[in-house]
């Protein structure tokens, strides 16, 4: 497993079962494999001529694993959203979200670390840094999506108002 897996599934278990305290490895013969070649695939990827043609590609698409981690993230925030009626009284209790089941009472979300932290130093981080906003961005555009597209629409469907002699 790579450096870039390993922090793509910690942040798909993180979105899904939220911040853990304490993280074990056994893993750390393969880590040390996956240094080795990343410093070697780190001199490849600095050479000029392989920048100029990457920059040239113009946007860049999600590979398979960064798309599962955003598609997972965005699975976190649609179940941060609540199933009650929330309302502006601070001595409410916390509306029931879906998450509320998935993590046993546990709601909230973040990373317990900075993930460019995480990356070995032969990684650029500026490079970490950018597919890190790209995904961050993505999963913006679907929170604004949810709050001004499909939120409204629950909202307008409560609202619709039946006749009295249809109710039974």
């Amino acid at each position: 497993m790579t450096t870039k897996s390993f922090l793509l599934a910690l942040s798909r278990f993180l979105s899904r079962r939220g911040v853990c305290q304490t993280l074990y490895s056994d893993n750390a013969k393969s880590f040390k494999a996956a240094e080795r070649e990343l410093q070697h695939f780190s001199k490849i990827v600095k050479e000029q001529e392989l920048q100029d043609f990457i920059s040239s590609q113009g946007r860049a698409l999600l590979t398979f694993e960064e798309l599962s981690t955003v598609l997972t993230e965005i699975e976190a925030v649609i179940n941060m959203h609540p199933l009650t009626y929330t309302t502006n009284d601070l001595g409410e209790t916390e509306p029931l979200t879906p998450a509320h089941f998935l993590h046993f009472g546990k709601t909230e979300f973040s990373y317990p670390l900075h993930f460019a932290d995480l990356v070995n130093k032969t990684l650029t981080k500026e490079t970490l840094l950018r597919r890190k906003r790209y995904q961050t961005n993505l999963l913006k555009q679907l929170w604004i999506k949810w709050k001004e597209q499909y939120v409204l629409s629950l909202n307008s469907a409560h609202h619709f108002k039946f006749p009295e002699n249809s109710r039974t």
